[in-house]
């Protein structure tokens, strides 16, 4: 046994305190019960008490004193132990703690887990159940739009109305002037077929409604959705839907129609605003489609905050030394230039000038005005033309505080 442990054994301890009593006791039977002399009728003697009382509290005293030191030691020790145990005890329960903790993290990942997979369940089930009702409807467009086709056995009804409409059409008016006296024919039309038309838009836009306000579909899903419908769209059934929408029975299918781009198909050269030319020149075809992708790329890039300059030019590849150039301008001017040899026919093309330099305005106007819906007193757009000794060049300056997007799907 150490030092430190016999400090504060008890039995060394007790010995130490009994001893100190003894010592009390043996003061007591020395200076006070062996005097025989005490009474209590006598005067106390100061001196002998002050010596016992010196005896008492430097010999006695020292050994309490001792065993109070002990005591005190054996008290810090054992408070060490619990401190020890308890800390042990603390360590067990923040343990513990951690692997409920650890625990409950595994439960909450596992109901996480699951969660999604009833989510997941749940979503699929809900567009399982839209595409039954979708499908279910579509069968019943399909069946409007047959019965309207076949409505006379001898032609496509769409077409039809279509070339009704088209009668009226006058050479030498503006695209504008004529696209106007032809929706006022269309809404002339439609009256006296009300009771076949309105049946048909009613279910077309029934079910491009369904697909737009579907909360279970993804927008890409309801593109893929919308899609299904434009791959049955005829040209001639387009090109109703397209004057239809310019009246006010299509007002509220315009936003849709937009937004799924769903006349993207619309055979422009049935238009007998570019009729006349497609027949003149074929390769036309070509350089619309050029046109097109150029567009609807850089005019959509020019509001990107990240594109620095979005001035272009690229070279037409179907045509040998010409070039499609757009330039933009702080003042919401945008200018559209087809750059070619001064003798276009070496850049493949066999219209006249005049032809190509109108085609190019009635492109731009029918591709920003009528196929967007804007109002045409909110954009202004004039054409230009200027030669030199080697080069051709066709312009249109396109003047809008309007924002120009066109839908790329």
């Amino acid at each position: 046994m150490n030092l430190l442990e016999l400090l504060k054994n008890e039995k060394l301890i007790s010995y130490i305190i009994i001893s100190g009593l003894l010592i009390v006791i043996f003061a007591i039977i020395s200076f006070l019960w062996l005097d025989y002399n005490v009474t209590f009728s006598n005067q106390i003697n100061a001196e002998k008490f002050a010596y016992f009382g010196d005896f008492i509290g430097g010999v006695a005293g020292s050994f309490w004193a001792l065993a109070g030191v002990f005591l005190f030691y054996k008290a810090l020790t054992e408070q060490r132990k619990d401190f020890v145990t308890n800390k042990k005890a603390l360590d067990a329960q923040v343990e513990a703690l951690q692997a409920q903790i650890k625990e409950f993290e595994a439960q909450r990942k596992e109901l996480s887990q699951s969660r999604k997979i009833y989510e997941d369940q749940s979503k699929t089930l809900k567009v399982q159940q839209f595409e039954s009702s979708f499908y279910s409807f579509f069968e019943i467009y399909l069946k409007i739009k047959e019965k309207l086709v076949n409505l006379d056995k001898s032609t496509d009804h769409f077409e039809e109305i279509f070339m009704e409409v088209i009668s009226c059409y006058e050479k030498g008016k503006t695209i504008f002037d004529n696209h106007d006296i032809m929706v006022k024919k269309y809404e002339d039309i439609f009256e006296k077929k009300r009771g076949y038309l309105s049946h048909y838009f009613k279910a077309f836009y029934r079910l491009i409604k369904m697909i737009d306000n579907s909360g279970n579909l993804e927008d890409k899903n309801k593109i893929f959705y919308s899609k299904i419908i434009r791959s049955q769209l005829t040209d001639y059934e387009q090109l109703v839907l397209y004057y239809n929408s310019h009246t006010n029975y299509g007002v509220k299918a315009r936003p849709l129609l937009l937004k799924y781009n769903l006349l993207k198909h619309v055979p422009i050269f049935k238009k007998p605003e570019f009729s006349s030319i497609y027949n003149s020149d074929p390769i036309i075809l070509k350089l619309t489609n050029e046109l097109n992708s150029f567009l609807t790329k850089h005019i959509n890039a020019s509001y990107e905050l990240e594109v620095d300059n979005p001035n272009a030019e690229e070279e037409v590849i179907c045509y040998s030394d010409c070039i499609i150039a757009i330039y933009f301008n702080d003042n919401d001017i945008i200018n559209l230039k087809i750059i070619c040899s001064n003798d276009i026919s070496n850049n493949g093309f066999r219209i006249t000038d005049d032809q190509l330099y109108e085609f190019l305005y009635n492109y731009v106007s029918d591709k920003l005005i009528m196929s967007t819906y804007i109002n045409k007193k909110l954009i202004s757009i004039t054409k230009s033309k200027k030669e030199t000794e080697e080069q051709k060049i066709f312009a249109v300056k396109i003047e809008t505080k309007e924002k120009l997007i066109l839908i790329q799907e």
